[in-house]
This record gives structure tokens, C-alpha cells and sequence, in this order.
């Protein structure tokens, strides 16, 4: 006859037990009943910072003005966060009024680099202007800063 020593003993009920224990989790889901009422809500956070999707650049961040005109033929502005393939106009905020300065297309990502070949000359005196990009579908709008000196 086959006799088991006192440590196989053990090892074997240990292996068992171990063997049963992983299997009540299952058992117990296996045999849950419904679900019961909600509960109340907890305690309000703090409010979620909303980060920004669109964003847009512009290079040169400044330009000279002359007899107070600027030319913008050679301003460049790169952004991202639009519709993919979405017409996007970019306009210079003048005294509360939109000048357009350049307009194209964004790419399969949203993302465009557009740069204003006219010559457009616009009346200004010094100061911080709001260069905005524009998604003509989304309405998504980008804005940043334009300094004239």
C-alpha cells in the first residue's frame, strides 16, 4: 500500500484548498443576483481644467508697421485641431473687425500651414492683435497673438 508522508499530506490539502479558493470567485458571480438600487452621488470635485483642441501659430510673431500700414504678405501660420481636409480662413481682429489674411485647406489629420503670398496692406497703429483661424465646417477657432510695432 501507498503511503503519503505528513509534508505530501499537507502540500496535497494546501493544493486543494488553493484549487477551491480560486474558484469562488466564480462560483459567487456565477450566483449573483440582481443588481440593487444607485446609490446617492458623492461629493463634487473640483471642476476639470478644459484643455485646449485647436491651436494655431503664427511666424513672425511681430511686424514693423510703415506710415501706419502692414504688409502681411509674409506671414505664416501653422495650426491644428480642425475637420480633416476643412477650409480654414485666418483673420486679423482689426478695431473689433475681421481681416482676412489667408484661407486653404487642413489635412486628413486637421492640421494646416498656410502662408499669405498676396499683398495685402492693412491700416493699423501699434499694438497686440488677435490673429484667428477659422474652421469653416467645425467652427472650430483658433486664435493667437500678433504684435505690430
Amino acid at each position: 500500500m501507498f503511503r503519503l508522508s505528513s509534508f505530501s499530506m499537507r502540500v496535497a490539502v494546501i493544493a486543494t484548498l488553493v484549487c477551491v479558493l480560486a474558484l469562488v470567485p466564480f462560483l459567487v458571480l456565477a450566483c449573483a443576483g440582481p443588481a440593487g438600487p444607485v446609490g446617492p452621488a458623492g461629493p463634487s470635485g473640483e471642476a476639470a481644467i478644459a484643455l485646449p483642441g485647436a491651436w494655431a501659430s503664427i511666424s513672425p510673431t511681430s511686424v514693423v508697421s510703415t506710415e501706419g500700414m502692414i504688409s502681411v504678405n509674409k506671414v505664416a501660420v501653422t495650426g491644428a485641431g480642425f475637420g480633416p481636409e476643412e477650409v480654414v480662413y485666418v483673420v486679423m481682429v482689426i478695431d473689433g473687425n475681421e481681416q482676412a489674411i489667408v484661407g486653404g485647406k487642413t489635412n486628413k489629420s486637421g492640421a494646416f500651414s498656410l502662408k499669405s503670398t498676396m499683398k495685402i496692406k492693412l491700416e493699423v497703429a501699434p499694438g497686440l492683435y488677435t490673429v484667428k483661424a477659422i474652421g469653416d465646417d467645425t467652427g472650430t477657432v483658433a486664435s493667437v497673438g500678433f504684435k505690430v510695432e
